[in-house]
């Protein structure tokens, strides 16, 4: 009886102050307190969870106990104060855990304190999977760690659509730093500096997806991307393999901005290994280095350093960026003072410049920037000249041919500004010497050529009419449209009220006094094809006309363009038009049906470029191919030149993407046209000068004809036969209509109700290689 009596008040006394690492249970009215090192550990002994020391206290958090090298892989409130030594951690019979002081309000660490019992939590629990649980009365979840990481997951973990990774401070400080991993909801796994998420061309790392749903490790060691289905979409550490005597995993986004995978072998005294990284050259993470200053690697380490004629904001904590230690005088005081640029190459910036200039040299960059009182820096690279205002963001040393020349003045600019000013006089007289006898030699011979060329170009023209619009001959009827009218093969390019009715033959295409281009009827009502009244009279058409472009517009009184086709594409675009934000190209029925059609090409405002079924547009798993250009940012355009080149172009005018990146201009093709086809293919064709040629394929989304979802209706799926898409019906299905087979099937079967199964003999007939 003294021994039972004893071993029960052993019980209460270890229950009461739990200030020992042998449980992995804590009940309400149950403490740990740092002053008795009291934490509780999984019941593997794998890991614990409760106070550390930390700076000049105690955090609350979980670690990896059985490694030698202390491993925080999470941290409850990790941007507060450390605590004293003299708090309890606390479960509460309200169900919420808390650090509560001797003086002060209680600090919440989780809450499950509801009005329904079955979401209350009665006890909490350490697993041996690292996460941290409050359980409910029947032992059920109803908080969890894993729910809110912060700069590490552990296998069996997920990051959910919206979930972020945001890396600590320091080794030493565990508040939230510089860098993070976002789960964006729309599928895409990315790494951003942490003030500049989403914004453009602030992406440093991402996987490139458009349906992801969570980002997942597991006990082998495989990082991957699951979607809303559970199946695998990505291994991010594709050439992973589970090595021998590695026992335990993580992947944390490291102080410096790089994601990592490491393994830890089961000898405690092991270091932890890098399985792989999200990149191998550290000055990749935008933002390491701070305003005006750049990340370059020395002795294996990356280094912030300032451009020429700046100094660190402080000399021991470098990270924090430069300022100038010059001062430029304002525009009106510029004229008489020296001023000179001082370069940095191969150094790039994120691209803020609030102006850039196409084909110049780098002197003209330079005039550029001097005239412009804005202008304090310029980024030259590619005869590009991009004009810029300080601070410069995000820059790092990179092989790129990059020239960033900084303006300075007074002083600073020397001497030797005046030298090179007179050397330049000099150059420039002699060069305007030698181009004024180069301008006299062109003039007489472009006198002579030009009138040759105007000879031959009147007879060409009698023969060549590129494009026509008017009425064409469509099903039992007549449609409004654009053609190539010097190409045998009659290709359609643009159709007005696609969907509507055929017009009959006694309709007359009319541009009203008001502005309007309608077609009238002889009874009935005029239908609308383009409509510019406005009691704003430089916006109401006078005339109309078709380009030698494809583009049909409608003028005003001073020539200029009101109105045009090219607004408003329909499944083609030509050389010289552009997909704007929230443009689409809408595929054909058929082709001798020009309505609407199954599928879509849609220029997003996330700057990605995707095709979907007409019926699942942005619907997660339904697009089918895309550009996965996400952190292009806003303003994106497809663009189409007239050499064949199809490409986005961002608000700045830059080319972001090449999409048929092997394009040749190749000799003797005349005309291109990019067009999302009745099955559902983006495709650009060339045609060459012959009228009676056929058109060539240059490039497709795609090879394989059966990719285009939704090609083949509801119950039925696409199979190549002899080269062409057939749909086709599961065993006990049949089609809705034997004659349009891609409306789908229906099955041919009954089952029972649930209640009424028992008895009755059922079986499943398998289809294999379908998804």
């Amino acid at each position: 009886m003294a021994f039972l009596v004893l071993l029960l008040l052993l019980n209460f006394v270890f229950n009461a102050t739990n200030a020992q690492s042998t449980s992995s249970i804590i009940k309400p009215g149950s403490s740990l307190s740092p002053i008795n090192n009291s934490y509780l550990l999984s019941p593997s002994g794998q890991f614990a969870f409760g106070f550390y020391r930390y700076k000049n206290g105690y955090s609350v958090g979980i670690w990896f106990e059985n490694i030698q090298q202390k491993t925080v892989v999470w941290t409850a409130n990790r941007d507060a104060s450390p605590f004293p030594s003299d708090v309890t951690l606390v479960l509460t019979t309200e169900g919420t855990l808390i650090v509560r002081p001797k003086q002060g309000q209680d600090v919440l660490i989780a809450d499950t304190s509801s009005d329904n019992v079955s979401r209350l939590a009665t006890s909490a629990s350490m697993l041996d999977s690292g996460n941290f649980v409050l359980l409910n009365s029947s032992g059920g979840i109803v908080w969890k760690s894993f729910d809110f990481p912060t700069d590490t997951i552990l296998p069996g973990q997920r990051l959910a659509v919206t979930g972020k990774l945001v890396s600590s401070v320091a080794e030493s400080d565990h508040g939230s730093g510089k860098f993070l991993i976002l789960m964006q909801s729309d599928g895409n796994l990315v790494q951003y500096p942490v003030g500049a998420v989403l914004e453009r061309g602030a992406a440093y790392w991402a996987t490139n997806t458009f349906n992801a749903e969570s980002l997942n490790l597991d006990g082998n060691g495989h990082l991957y991307l699951l979607n809303d289905t559970g199946f695998n979409i990505k291994s991010i550490n594709k050439n992973y393999v589970n090595a021998s005597g590695k026992s335990v995993y993580r992947a944390t986004i490291d102080t410096d901005g790089i994601f990592r995978l490491y393994s830890h072998s089961f000898n405690r005294f092991d270091d932890w290994y890098t399985e792989w990284s999200s990149s191998n050259y550290r000055c990749d993470p935008l933002g390491l280095c701070g305003e005006n200053s750049y990340c370059v690697m020395t002795d294996g380490e990356p280094v912030c350093q300032c451009p020429p004629h700046f100094n660190y904001i402080n000399e021991k904590r470098k990270e924090l960026g430069c300022r100038k230690n010059y001062s430029l005088v304002a525009c009106d005081t510029r004229n008489g003072r020296l001023f000179d640029f001082l370069e940095v190459n191969d150094v790039s910036w994120k691209d803020d410049a609030y102006s850039s200039l196409s084909s110049m040299t780098k002197n003209s960059c330079r005039a550029e920037c001097y005239q412009d009182c804005r202008c304090e820096a310029v980024v030259f690279e590619n005869e590009v000249c991009k004009m810029m205002k300080l601070p410069l963001r995000f820059g790092r040393k990179v092989l790129s041919g990059q020239v960033t020349a900084f303006l300075i003045g007074g002083e600073l600019a020397g001497v030797g500004t005046r030298k090179k000013k007179r050397k330049l006089r000099l150059d420039m007289l002699i060069i305007s010497i030698a181009m004024a006898c180069l301008t006299l030699g062109f003039l007489v011979l472009a006198t002579i050529g030009v009138r040759k060329y105007r000879a031959y170009v009147r007879k060409y023209k009698r023969v060549l009419r590129l494009f026509a619009f008017g009425f064409y001959r469509y099903k039992n009827g007549y449609s409004v449209g654009i053609w190539f009218e010097n190409i045998r093969q009659k290709t359609i390019v643009w159709t007005a009220n696609r969907d509507a009715s055929p017009f009959p033959s006694d309709v007359t295409l009319v541009l009203t006094t008001e502005g309007t281009l309608i077609v009238r009827p002889k009874q009935g009502q005029d239908v609308l094809i383009a409509d510019t009244s406005s009691d704003n009279v430089p916006r109401l058409a006078t005339s109309a006309s078709l380009l030698d472009s494809g583009n049909f517009v409608l003028l005003n009184s001073s020539g200029g363009i009101v109105w045009k086709s090219f607004d408003f594409p329909t499944d083609t675009i030509l050389p010289g038009q552009r997909l704007a934000v929230t443009g689409k190209l809408v595929s054909s029925v058929a082709e001798s049906d020009h309505g609407s059609g199954k599928f879509l090409i849609l220029m997003q405002s996330d700057g990605n470029l995707v095709q979907y079924p007409v019926g699942a547009v942005l619907e997660r798993g339904a697009a089918y191919w895309a550009t996965n250009t996400f952190n292009a940012g806003y303003g994106v355009s497809l663009n189409l030149d007239g050499n064949g080149h199809l490409y986005l172009l961002n608000d700045t005018g830059f080319n972001i993407k090449s999409i048929n990146t092997n394009y040749v201009n190749a000799s003797g093709k005349s005309v291109y046209r990019a067009t999302i086809d009745t099955d559902g293919i983006f495709r650009l064709y060339s045609h060459s000068s012959n009228r009676f040629n056929d058109w060539y394929t240059e490039w497709s989304s795609s090879n394989y004809r059966c990719d285009p979802l939704g090609f083949c209706g509801e119950n039925s799926y696409c199979v190549m036969m002899d080269g062409k898409p057939v749909c086709q019906c599961p065993p006990h299905f049949n089609f809705i209509n034997e004659k349009r087979k891609e409306l789908g099937c229906q099955k041919n079967y009954s089952l029972v109700a649930c209640d009424t199964r028992n008895g009755r003999t059922f079986d499943f007939l398998e289809v294999n290689g379908v998804s």
